[in-house]
């Protein structure tokens, strides 16, 4: 590769950041050698080519006479790796800024407090083991710990739902987010049109110091207040609903079942997944079908989070999202029951109605034993097994 002279190296001279002579950004790590992020050529080799930074804290790559890419684009094109602008931190208010090189191999554009305004690295879901308490301090809760989503400050032409790095978490494919306004209203996101297509509701006016922190027992909170309304706790996903559907599945949370992750999907909706990826609270139904799949087995956990089976309720007849399959407008379910028998009802959309319109014989099983299970199988039928 061919480099302009101007590198940006990590304190350990492990990493560095460097403009190639064809407008690509490179972040390369030294040994074993690797290109960890590259942006897309924008010229010809040897044309004269810059990276400038500006004092609203975005950067540009210019010719010698024009910009050919600037950091405020949602994605800079990239060949390889993927980069973030998190403008809601930037501004000519947020001056001076510097462009530097963890040791550890992310690139990032700070602002004098210290928060990225353009970074490499992609964030992690939110997640909390057990017995842990989420702090509710922006630096340990969204830097150290990742547990929390913090509120932007409400600063001059800085748009609500402004992107930092601490306000906001994507599916994998970035087609829905999670996010923290400034008005304190927490809301999942459709990237594509950026309309919100759930809410918590927890918004008010002059709204300050807004958090969303997971709890260690599978649930999560929302705390903030504003000039008139003392600070404390504004939504609670084991209480309020909120502006859209929600389900909570209490068999599968408590802090036996942690650690807990909050995870957004491409699909649309977001849950808080316990250990075993089994949803403790939901934004949305689960859909359907069943599965075959080679690594089915009789194992609880690792099968219903891949979709591949019923298991006998580990709460009764309750929806533990295991147990239970819907149609796609929650009018008709299929259950797998307490007493070992499968059975199809119609539904008020949230539990079956009995009785049953079809269902096998009870088997010869204690209520609540969970030895019970049906599989999809290879050929195209499926069996009912019991449980060893």
């Amino acid at each position: 590769m061919s480099f302009v002279d101007v590198s940006v190296w990590s304190d350990d001279r492990s990493h560095f950041l460097a403009l190639l002579r064809n407008g690509s950004l490179a972040l390369q790590r030294v040994s074993p050698p690797e290109v960890l992020m590259m942006t897309s050529a924008l010229v010809t080799d040897g044309e004269v080519v810059s990276l400038r930074l500006n004092a609203n804290g975005t950067f540009g790559i210019w010719s010698s006479t024009a910009p050919l890419a600037s950091s405020v684009a949602r994605q800079l094109p990239t060949l390889i790796g993927r980069s973030y602008p998190l403008l809601g931190d930037a501004g000519d208010d947020m001056a001076p800024y510097s462009l530097r090189v963890s040791n550890g191999g992310v690139a990032a554009l700070y602002n004098s407090l210290n928060r990225p305004v353009w970074i490499t690295q992609r964030r992690e879901n939110l997640s909390l083991g057990p017995g842990e308490e989420c702090s509710l301090n922006r630096t340990e809760g969204c830097d150290q710990q990742r547990c929390a989503l913090f509120q932007n400050e409400n600063r001059l032409n800085v748009a609500r739902g402004a992107e930092t790095y601490c306000n906001n978490q994507y599916s994998p494919l970035e087609k829905f987010s999670i996010r923290l306004q400034t008005d304190g209203n927490f809301l999942l996101v459709n990237m594509t049109s950026n309309a919100a297509v759930w809410a918590s509701g927890s918004f008010i006016a002059n709204a300050s110091g807004f958090v969303m922190a997971l709890n260690d027992n599978g649930s999560y909170s929302v705390y903030g207040g504003n000039s008139t309304l003392s600070w404390g706790l504004r939504y609670s996903s084991e209480a309020v609903p909120g502006r859209g559907q929600r389900i909570m599945y209490p068999m599968n949370g408590g802090v036996i079942n942690g650690p807990f992750a909050m995870v957004v999907r491409d699909e649309g909706g977001f849950e808080v997944q316990n250990r075993f990826g089994i949803p403790s609270w939901a934004s949305v139904y689960p859909a359907g079908p069943l599965t075959f799949t080679a690594s089915c087995t009789a194992l609880r956990n690792e099968s219903c989070r891949l979709q591949c089976g019923l298991f006998q309720g580990i709460a009764g007849d309750a929806d533990d999202r295991c147990n239970s399959l819907w149609s796609p407008n929650r009018a008709h379910v299929l259950m797998l029951r307490s007493d070992g028998s499968l059975a199809l009802f119609r539904s008020n959309g949230t539990s079956p109605l009995l009785p049953a319109r079809w269902a096998t014989g009870p088997r010869d099983v204690t209520s609540g034993t969970a030895d019970f299970y049906l599989q999809v199988d290879a050929n195209g039928t499926w069996s009912l097994i019991s449980g060893p």
